[in-house]
């Protein structure tokens, strides 16, 4: 009995290997590990929108570390994410816990940040770098 896709397999493999051994990417070797990334990326302002209100935050770097606040408030530092990147966290005047993602568009920019505090999660675009 002739088994149809045994050849095609070791044809398939085959190339796999190939492919591997001339260090060209496969589809499951394309997907970095970890994304690096500069703090100033981040950085602009941000529009957060949900259920009709809006929330203004910037996001800037000072002395190698990552801030936030809205207009005329005062800026918490934002605390990386272990083994997250793009991710941070806050604890917000000491009460109110907040963990940010942002997030990189088709074109490899960082345009998007996810704001997730009390079982929400709040998108917010960047407007102004």
């Amino acid at each position: 009995m002739k088994i149809p896709f045994a050849g095609m397999t070791a044809a398939f493999a085959a190339g796999a290997v190939l492919i591997a051994f001339l260090g060209l990417p496969a589809a499951a070797q394309t997907k970095p590990t970890q994304e690096t990334y500069k703090l100033e990326e981040l950085t602009g302002d941000y529009e957060f929108t949900a259920e009709g209100d809006t929330l203004y935050v910037r996001f800037f770097v000072d002395n190698g570390k990552l801030w936030g606040a809205p207009p005329d408030e005062t800026p918490e530092e934002l605390n990386p994410v272990k083994d997250k990147p793009l991710c941070f966290d806050v604890m917000v005047q000491g009460t109110e816990y907040y963990f940010l993602k942002f997030i990189r568009n088709d074109q490899g920019e960082i345009d998007t940040c996810i704001m997730s505090v009390q079982g929400m999660e709040i998108t917010g675009k960047k407007i102004k770098k």
